[in-house]
């Protein structure tokens, strides 16, 4: 951004200078008005530079242009104050090519890089970023994407995503360790994720799966007494070679409660033995701690590949 003003006899007397005219040069695109509506000044006021630099730097805080700058010039007695602006590039096409798992609509949907819009590099790199995340959550680790930029010969820009997909990776196996008093078939059967069977490729590996089968293994727990449990974490472990996930959660079980003994206080209006059987004192019971039961099996180590993170949850 720049700012020119007058010089010489005129910048002696540019207290008593009047802005005569104010203009726009160089908007291809964005409308005058929208660029005169941040503008302060006003035709027939005092010329005043400070007022002039923060017209222009509130035109350029509209995110249209690349530079903006000012030129007063002598005008009828007075000064004309041009606002000369460079507009960006905008996207004029947007384009995928190498998708053949995925429609070109549904990648469309997934980022926020319209036609019409102002081109920003920003903007391009946060659009690769989301295909990315969106092919990770259907399964594709294996996903490379390239955006490239090409300029027509009016400065506008074309974003094409180049994309090669790779192999859709599956779970091979879930394996469950820490886990004593409930078997891996009953964790397993509470999980939104599912393993393969049968050579029957069942299961895709998607993230946001993993967070709620963390809460599905919790809650699962408490429903059996451990109220203390909590899941360490799971772990991912991918073979690139076989194209195949060994999904890894780690339990800590903590010890099982039970009702021990309900008592009743404060009955006053009836004897004891009028109050329901089902709502006695049960002093048949006694209050502890329940003994684990072991499982089906030793649980299996983790698959031998690439660790993507692991998260941790915990009551």
């Amino acid at each position: 951004m720049a700012l020119f003003v007058p010089t010489g006899r005129a910048a002696a007397q540019q207290r008593s200078i009047l802005v005569k005219e104010i203009g726009v040069e160089g908007n291809r695109r964005v409308q005058e008005a929208v660029i005169l509506g941040r503008v302060q000044a006003k035709i027939g006021s005092p010329f005043n530079p400070s007022q002039l630099s923060e017209d222009l730097r509130s035109i350029f805080g509209l995110g249209f242009f690349d530079d903006v700058q000012l030129k007063v010039e002598d005008f009828e007695g007075g000064v004309r104050v041009i606002f000369v602006v460079v507009e960006r590039p905008f996207v004029r096409d947007v384009d995928f090519v190498g998708n053949k798992k995925v429609t070109t609509s549904e990648l469309q949907d997934k980022i926020d890089l319209k036609l019409g819009s102002v081109y920003n590099p920003v903007d391009v790199q946060k659009a690769k970023e989301r295909l990315t995340e969106f092919y990770e959550q259907e399964g594709y680790f294996e996903v490379q994407i390239s955006p490239e930029v090409e300029k027509f010969a009016d400065g506008d820009v074309r974003v094409v995503f180049s994309i090669n997909e790779g192999r859709q990776i599956t779970i091979d196996r879930i394996v469950i360790q820490g886990n004593k008093g409930l078997t891996d078939r009953e964790i397993k059967k509470a999980l939104a994720t599912r393993e393969r069977e049968y050579f029957i490729l069942r299961g895709k590996l998607q993230r946001q799966k993993l967070d709620e089968d963390v809460e599905r293994i919790l809650a699962l727990y408490n429903d059996h007494g451990y109220v203390q449990a909590r899941v360490d974490g799971y772990d991912v472990a991918v073979d690139r070679e076989k194209a195949r996930v060994t999904l890894t959660f780690t339990v800590v079980e903590g010890p099982q409660y039970r009702v021990g003994e309900v008592t009743i206080t404060g009955v006053t209006l009836f004897p004891e033995s009028e109050v329901p059987a089902d709502h006695r004192p049960l002093q048949h019971r006694r209050p502890g701690v329940r003994g684990h039961q072991p499982q089906d099996g030793p649980a299996s180590g983790h698959g031998q590949g690439e660790h993507l993170p692991r998260d941790q949850r915990g009551s």
